[in-house]
């Protein structure tokens, strides 16, 4: 099985449009971060949020089949892809399953409302929405999410380094990545001050279950990062 984060940024994204922090004109490519989003590939291939940056994530890591497409929650930068899924469905010629809680199911059915409809108009993704309400099957695998750390101060709908931190504590996972990061986190000071077996995801980073780490994707860049076992 191989894990490629797409993304690993807040909102708002690394570089932050005109903003001149020490993270957003870093020279480490660790600190450039699109939306967060996930892909799981297994016996089937996962996206996990459909981020604003839908789009550059899949051509940028050779996406080209997609089987299920798992939101986390519904604020707009990690739904706003879902409308972008529609050249996967052309061409699996079915409809395309989303999961998500019922709160993110109907601010869905809100934004996207011409993607529920009975009969859709050509051109429209054709999806199949799934309500879940707990850790959830799909093909071989199951789904229990991973841990956002925003920033190092408190955030009211997000968890904080710290908190994060403090969470995987009680969790007890063998390695610990954490994704969500704003421009107040340099990626390499931050590592530095994390737990043994925690550390920050970054845009492009491969986990896999054989024992080998890498990074997807066109740039190729080197990892340091531990495999998950």
């Amino acid at each position: 099985m191989r894990v490629t984060f797409l993304g690993t940024g807040t909102s708002r994204g690394i570089p932050v449009v005109g903003c001149d922090c020490a993270v957003c004109r870093s020279a480490d490519p660790r600190n450039n971060r699109l939306r967060s989003s996930i892909l799981i590939e297994s016996d089937q291939t996962i996206l996990v949020d459909a981020s604003v940056d839908f789009r550059q994530q899949m051509l940028r890591a050779r996406v080209h089949e997609l089987d299920a497409v798992i939101f986390t929650h519904h604020h707009a930068d990690h739904i706003l892809g879902l409308d972008d899924v529609f050249p996967y469905t052309v061409r699996s010629g079915k409809a395309l399953p989303i999961y998500a809680n019922a709160g993110t199911l109907h601010e869905l059915r809100l934004t996207f409302r011409h993607l529920f409809t009975r009969n859709p108009s050509g051109g429209v993704a054709r999806i199949e929405p799934h309500l879940v309400s707990e850790d959830f099957q799909i093909g071989n695998l199951t789904f229990e999410l991973v841990l956002d750390g925003l920033r190092f101060r408190r955030h009211p709908t997000h968890f904080s380094i710290q908190e994060a931190v403090e969470v995987a504590g009680v969790i007890g996972a063998r390695n610990t990545y954490l994704i969500h990061m704003c421009h107040d986190v340099d990626h390499a000071k931050t590592n530095q001050s994390l737990p043994p077996g925690m550390e920050l995801a970054y845009d492009g980073l491969v986990l896999t279950f054989d024992g080998t780490s890498g990074v997807a994707g066109p740039d190729r860049r080197s990892t340091d990062a531990k495999p998950c076992r």
